[in-house]
């Protein structure tokens, strides 16, 4: 993480982590940038051990309720949002679940040029 911070501040000219902050707060631009830098920046739509402990592990535990709010939180361009649907529908669950994720519009703006 501090890795991270410190590439974004050369990036953006900052000397200190409070002239970062302060460029955070003031600019959008450049609070997007430091977003996109402290996210996970890629995707695997079906991690394999991941799900098979969810549906393991966790599915069973959730069909005890009536009704489900999920935020998938940290992904990329979504993929794990639809992998977790086709999971929740395979297991009669996705009628009574509402998925979530972070909005990313410059991930959405470039899917959008390249389709």
């Amino acid at each position: 993480m501090q890795r991270t911070v410190v590439h974004a501040m050369n990036r953006m000219g900052c000397q200190t982590i409070l002239v970062l902050q302060e460029k955070v707060l003031r600019d959008s631009e450049c609070f997007y940038d430091l977003l996109q830098s402290l996210t996970i920046p890629v995707s695997e739509m079906f991690e394999i051990l991941y799900f098979l402990a969810l549906r393991e592990k966790v599915i069973p535990h959730l069909k005890t309720y009536s009704s489900l709010k999920i935020w998938v939180a940290g992904c990329s361009t979504g993929e794990e949002v639809y992998s977790l649907a086709d999971l929740l529908q395979e297991e009669d669950m996705l009628d009574r679940t509402t998925c979530m994720q972070r909005y990313q519009p410059k991930k959405l703006e470039k899917a959008e040029k390249e389709s």
